[in-house]
């Protein structure tokens, strides 16, 4: 996996900024035999790319590794994150406006 991930970083590093300038507004077309979706560039990472790479974590996360035994959980999904100070500070008092 570590030779496949280094390999993966490598290629991405090989690929010219030049090259991805207006991909997001370039078209994408995808083909799953008769059926043929477009998207912009943005549309295809927001509504497709992102939603399939995060199902595909979720599903190694949870299928995958804790059938194995792994001890883990949402948290060790999510990763840290910080709250907004307003609103935690809203949550520590009680208020709810």
């Amino acid at each position: 996996m570590q030779v496949r991930i280094a390999k993966t970083v490598k290629y991405l590093k090989s690929i010219e900024r030049a090259t991805l300038s207006d991909d997001e507004t370039r078209s994408i077309t995808l083909k799953f035999g008769d059926f043929a979706p477009s998207f912009s560039g943005m549309n295809y990472l927001l509504s497709f790319g992102l939603p399939n790479f995060y199902f595909h974590v979720m599903t190694t996360h949870d299928i995958i590794l804790r059938h194995l035994g792994v001890p883990i959980g949402k948290r060790d999904f999510l990763g840290p994150f910080e709250m907004n100070s307003e609103i935690s500070i809203r949550l520590k008092s009680g208020s709810r406006t």
